[in-house]
């Protein structure tokens, strides 16, 4: 019998009312690897992804993304927004981040935006018993979720909508939950004033090294 969960497999976390995941059940970490590793959001070679992954050497981004990814998953708590330059790490440090949570035994998530407006026009689908309003809801209340590649998304007034209400809620309980954003460009470079907004009260940083990819691609030429 599992001793954490006592082989029921999941747990409701023993929280107060007016938490936001007040009521939420988890897959047991400690018996139910399977259902976390479905949920997390990252292909299986992703789950070995470490901070140890970043190259540091002579590259200033990256030495300010892993300081900063180290003090979140510390305390996982509040915003952290990286952008800058492509090929430079951003998405290493989100799935790093989950999986160092993950291993912690906290609840963590790493999608794209792509992915994330995917998943919300998948709720109108006859056959999907749950509306996007839903589906915002159980993302809003993840421990810790990590957007890729923000500058990406679909600047349409449903997508800007379902974005905004998502952020917005995740904003509201910064105090207990974690949210890391990633998107190449500057700051302005998002479309929407509010969430640039509410980016900026919490640490963010720009990346501007140089892209690193045209070095792996030689690299993998010369195996």
């Amino acid at each position: 019998m599992c001793s954490v969960c006592g082989d029921a497999r999941y747990l409701r976390e023993d929280l107060p009312v007016g938490h936001p995941r007040f009521g939420i059940i988890s897959p047991c970490p400690a018996c139910n690897q399977k259902a976390i590793d479905a949920a997390c959001g990252l292909m299986t070679h992703e789950r070995a992804v470490t901070l140890d992954r970043l190259i540091t050497k002579d590259r200033p981004g990256a030495q300010a993304i892993k300081r900063a990814g180290i003090k979140f998953i510390s305390s996982p708590v509040g915003f952290l927004s990286v952008h800058g330059s492509c090929g430079n790490a951003k998405t290493v440090l989100l799935q790093a981040v989950v999986n160092s949570c993950l291993a912690n035994g906290v609840e963590a998530r790493y999608l794209t935006a792509h992915e994330l407006l995917d998943y919300l026009r998948e709720a109108f689908d006859p056959k999907v018993m749950e509306t996007d309003i839903g589906r915002i809801r159980r993302l809003a209340n993840i421990p810790v979720l990590c957007v890729d590649e923000l500058d990406k998304a679909k600047n349409t007034e449903w997508a800007a909508d379902m974005q905004n209400h998502l952020i917005n809620e995740r904003y509201r309980n910064a105090r207990v939950l974690g949210t890391i954003f990633a998107w190449n460009g500057t700051l302005n470079a998002l479309p929407w004033p509010a969430v640039i907004s509410r980016i900026t009260e919490y640490r963010h940083i720009e990346n501007n090294d140089p892209d690193l990819r045209n070095a792996i691609g030689a690299s993998k030429e010369m195996e």
